[in-house]
């Protein structure tokens, strides 16, 4: 799996692009077939300061999308990987679940 990491406006440290490799890395048990991730760092001039990550992850046939907003990075990154493992395995049990529709059909046909 391809990840390429952007950071917008400000430079990404060491630690935390090997914090965010390592929780993309942990993707691949839901789903095998992952193209690529796109992650992209945000650091907005916000009263509050905030930090957005934003992952693109590129499957067989689609592309899953997640957005995470917090203070920190961290927490921005863990929100959107959440967002995105539902996403996978919500993905995941609906190609299975066409696997078996089909399967079953054939079986009928012949």
């Amino acid at each position: 799996m391809e990840i390429h990491l952007t950071a917008r406006h400000f430079r990404a440290t060491k630690a935390l692009r090997k914090a965010i490799t390592k929780r993309i890395i942990k993707l691949e048990k839901f789903r095998e077939g992952i193209v690529s991730c796109d992650v992209v760092l945000t650091e907005e001039k916000t009263p509050k300061n905030s930090r957005k990550v934003e992952i693109f992850v590129r499957v067989h046939r689609s592309t899953l999308v997640s957005e995470g907003r917090s203070e920190d990075f961290l927490k921005a990154l863990g929100e959107s990987v959440g967002k995105i493992e539902r996403q996978m395995k919500k993905y995941k049990s609906k190609r299975r679940e066409t696997y078996k529709i089909q399967k079953r059909q054939r079986m009928l046909a012949a």
